[in-house]
């Protein structure tokens, strides 16, 4: 490690009690602290879920070592609330230089790279910017914002301007996707030089998800009360729908399963409202006994998934998706479970293909699907060629030694 300060600040604006930030925000900052860094982290973090997950956040940093300060997010009025979420985080950022200095600030998305640029001005740190996406594309894409207002033409032409501004004042970046490191250099700023920007996918806990660990008994138990028999050909989806979700496609899909395996079942493992779920499901004329929707407790989480026979998941082709790196691809490979999905998602299809991991539809037709379908029945996976690919791609270990070369690398200079 480099002679100068470890001590490394880490903006996110999505909360440590967000399920995202233990997801994916803990998990490497605890790892980073255990290979020596000092992490102090500003989050933005929602009233209600701070108070009931407040203590369990502040255990896990307390034990790592890691200087927990959050800010409330602000949800009221559009615009305005986050820029007084940014002038919060920014005025906590301050004191704590005044009490202890950090050499490197660590900037999750765009919102948190404007205040890192700020920051790194003013404070002479290294600024690492985590791009996670193409941030204004996304909001556009997933009808977040609309330009036809003439407010948020503004925004989102500001922020186009901005990420410019951010790419090339940053010491080092960090993309999700191959695909989207490729865009950054040949089309939004290509003064940027390819060595300063690392990838590095949203990663797995392959412990959790982890085949061997899952146990037979506790199957039985969630086949009994999801009504699902050992015997039944069980597509299943992870996670949140909507936005770009593609959900009336994936019940499509299933429908042409149907044709094929009559007792199938779609288990859906969401926390997201049932009454849309349902209504998707109504809408493209499946039966509701063909389709079982719960949602799971983290530690439950694979066990669900592991009665899975495939796991499908489709998203809008549209370009910020070139730069989504899907967590649950790492959580269902893991699992050695085939994958379907939908060709454009960052670098999904690339993966899926390395490991002879599932099929990607080229299109949403059910020409496309029926073939996927006939593809899918009749090929025998290799399940431990499929974990093994989630190893190499996702390993969250693997994720944590990257962030610490690319640390390493910046204050080294």
């Amino acid at each position: 490690m480099s002679t100068k300060s470890s001590h490394v600040l880490f903006i996110s604006y999505d909360g440590l009690t967000d399920p995202l930030g233990q997801s994916q925000v803990l998990p490497y900052l605890v790892g980073l602290s255990k290979l020596g860094y000092s992490v102090s982290v500003i989050s933005a973090e929602k009233k209600d879920k701070f108070e009931s997950t407040k203590k369990i956040i502040n255990e896990i940093c307390q034990s790592a070592h890691i200087n927990w300060l959050p800010v409330f997010y602000t949800k009221k009025p559009p615009i305005l609330s986050t820029v007084w979420d940014m002038y919060k985080i920014y005025k906590q950022a301050i004191e704590l230089c005044n009490r202890q200095p950090f050499a490197l600030v660590h900037c999750r998305s765009y919102l948190s790279a404007i205040v890192g640029l700020i920051l790194k001005k003013q404070t002479s740190c290294m600024m690492l910017f985590d791009i996670r996406g193409f941030w204004a594309d996304e909001r556009l894409d997933g009808k977040t914002w609309n330009i036809k207002n003439p407010a948020y033409n503004l925004v989102y032409r500001y922020f186009k301007r901005k990420e410019v501004a951010l790419f090339e004042n940053s010491d080092g970046i960090i993309s999700l996707t191959q695909n989207a490191k490729n865009e950054i250099v040949s089309n939004i700023a290509p003064s940027v030089r390819v060595e300063n920007i690392t990838v590095i996918p949203c990663c797995a806990d392959l412990d959790l998800f982890n085949k061997e660990k899952i146990d037979s008994k506790a199957q039985d138990n969630f086949r009994k009360e999801l009504g699902i028999q050992p015997t039944d050909t069980v597509l299943s989806y992870l996670g949140s729908v909507g936005s770009w979700y593609r959900l009336d496609e994936m019940f499509v899909f299933f429908s042409r399963l149907l044709l094929q395996k009559p007792t199938a079942k779609f288990l859906i493992i969401s926390a997201s409202d049932k009454g849309y779920i349902s209504s998707v499901m109504e809408r493209q004329g499946i039966s509701k006994e063909s389709v079982v929707i719960t949602k799971a407790a983290r530690k439950d989480v694979a066990t669900v998934l592991s009665l899975s026979t495939y796991s499908i998941f489709f998203y809008d082709i549209v370009y910020s998706i070139k730069a989504c790196s899907p967590t649950k691809q790492g959580e269902i490979m893991s699992l050695g479970i085939p994958i379907v999905c939908n060709y454009g998602i960052g670098d999904t299809t690339e993966i899926v293909n390395k490991y002879h991991a599932g099929f990607t539809v080229a299109n949403f037709s059910t020409v496309e699907y029926d073939s996927v379908i006939h593809q899918l029945l009749n090929t025998e996976f290799d399940t431990k060629l499929i974990q093994a690919g989630a190893h190499q791609e996702y390993n969250l270990q693997d994720g944590i030694v990257a962030y610490k070369k690319t640390y390493d690398k910046l204050l080294s200079n």
